[in-house]
């Protein structure tokens, strides 16, 4: 889904969470991915349309996918709040613990020389979203016909 909307800035608030409220009770109503990025269309509870696009993917992982997806936060994840569950998430690894280790330590890795960030989409209903990416850009693509 193409957006020529206008680019927002990320900026990240308390706790780590992109200060946008309105991204607060959005719906994704869309994802869709290209050779290296996955964009989320999201529809605010005022019908506003934004685009969160993730780009540069490392690895990214949706859970529990539903018909509405409400949107609780989306929060960047500092290298030392990473967990072991967090990579079994996104990479679906088996439970051997040398595996898992060192994938943490790769993607710790990663996040403190400033290679990458690791963002959770967190909902209050419907799916979580984990991703490694290079960046994240949002755009605000206007109102939308659709009823959050």
């Amino acid at each position: 889904m193409e957006c020529d909307g206008y680019i927002v800035p990320v900026i990240w608030g308390r706790h780590n969470a992109i200060s946008l409220p309105e991204l607060h009770d959005s719906i994704v109503s869309c994802i869709s991915f290209t050779n290296d990025s996955i964009s989320l269309s999201v529809i605010t509870p005022c019908s506003n349309n934004i685009m969160i696009n993730f780009i540069g993917i490392h690895a990214f992982c949706c859970n529990e996918l539903l018909e509405s997806n409400i949107i609780y936060d989306v929060r960047k994840i500092e290298y030392d709040a990473i967990t072991i569950e967090m990579i079994e998430k996104l990479y679906n690894v088996p439970s051997d613990f040398v595996i898992r280790d060192s994938m943490l330590q790769q993607v710790q890795q990663k996040i403190s020389s400033e290679e990458s960030i690791f963002v959770r989409v967190s909902s209050s209903y419907g799916c979580e979203i984990l991703t490694l990416c290079k960046t994240i850009e949002m755009r605000k693509c206007g109102k939308t016909m659709l009823s959050p």
